[in-house]
């Protein structure tokens, strides 16, 4: 059994976040439990994000026994930068904050005590989505159990994101769990899957302490939302979350893990400007295809695809000029 030092270690992973950083960090280090560690590690950043960590702490020096900070020689992407994260840490319970969000001042001492209330391994919580003029609550009430909550997270139920999340350091080390480097999105939800089936009791805070910025226009989710692109990366984790659902005989999820399968190929079908894109899609988890009249896609969109899947081509070119013209 680890000796822990701290009951919380907080990882933050950094890349080129110079315009947010000082605000997630002040509600980092004003949270009210003091019994915390943060673990903050820059990817190789080039902005400047950096010197301004090594700024904070200067001015922050009363706090320097319980920060650490280290930097990769060259970018690794964020999993890799997690895992290092992981490797540092030396709290009985991880959190996460994304260095362009932040956190209410008392959310880490309720989720602390939510955890030890009811014996938990892992506590997670409501949100808000933050936008330019306004604030969503994002409720995340699901049962607490921890297979259950398996398909609260492939259905996107639960955020499969970690920074809404408190986590026994040893689950991690008991079974091995790392991020996986180099598969830097939907990298997050394939370890919770793992987290939240080895967990033997999950709970709930319904609270939202932790806002999540929707408005940074530099981000990779934006930037490739408004693309006919697939990212590689997502596609693989998906197909290692159904591996690993597969390999614990999980069979009642998968109608879920098809539905998943449908996301990350989206873009294909919704921003295609030529046939190859509507191919691709059709090409990409090709048994999850007859599953979209399930999805949450516009009844047109369906339509659409099964165009597609029986090559029929005309309507998808009807509907590509039509885009085209506006």
């Amino acid at each position: 059994m680890k000796n822990f030092q701290f009951k919380i270690s907080v990882i933050v992973p950094v890349f080129n976040v110079v315009g947010y950083l000082e605000r997630a960090l002040e509600s980092l280090f004003n949270q009210t439990l003091q019994d915390m560690e943060f673990v903050l590690v820059d990817d190789c950043s080039t902005d400047g994000s950096y010197e301004l960590l090594l700024d904070i702490l200067e001015r922050n020096h009363t706090l320097q026994n319980r920060i650490q900070i280290s930097r990769h020689e060259q970018n690794k992407g964020v999993a890799a930068t997690r895992n290092t994260g992981l490797s540092l840490a030396k709290g009985k319970y991880l959190g996460a904050i994304d260095p362009d969000d932040w956190a209410d001042l008392d959310m880490f001492e309720n989720m602390l005590k939510t955890a030890e209330e009811n014996n938990a391994d892992i506590v997670w919580c409501d949100y808000f989505n933050e936008y330019p003029q306004q604030q969503v609550y994002v409720k995340q009430d699901f049962k607490e159990e921890h297979l259950d909550g398996i398909q609260g997270l492939i259905q996107g139920k639960i955020l499969g994101g970690m920074c809404t999340k408190l986590v026994a350091h040893d689950l991690f080390t008991k079974h091995h769990i790392q991020f996986p480097e180099g598969l830097n999105m939907c990298e997050d939800l394939r370890v919770n899957v793992q987290l939240f089936y080895y967990a033997d009791r999950v709970a709930y805070l319904k609270q939202a302490p932790y806002h999540y910025t929707k408005y940074r226009e530099d981000s990779l989710s934006v930037s490739s939302e408004f693309q006919p692109v697939v990212n590689k990366s997502w596609i693989l984790n998906i197909a290692a979350i159904e591996g690993f659902i597969m390999d614990k005989h999980m069979n009642h999820l998968k109608k879920d893990i098809q539905l998943l399968k449908l996301i990350p190929k989206q873009n294909l079908l919704v921003r295609a400007t030529k046939i190859v894109h509507y191919k691709a899609w059709n090409s990409i988890f090709p048994e999850s295809n007859r599953y979209i009249w399930k999805g949450s896609l516009p009844w047109y969109y369906k339509l659409i695809a099964v165009c597609v899947m029986n090559e029929i081509w005309f309507i998808p070119k009807l509907w590509m000029q039509l885009k085209r013209m506006k």
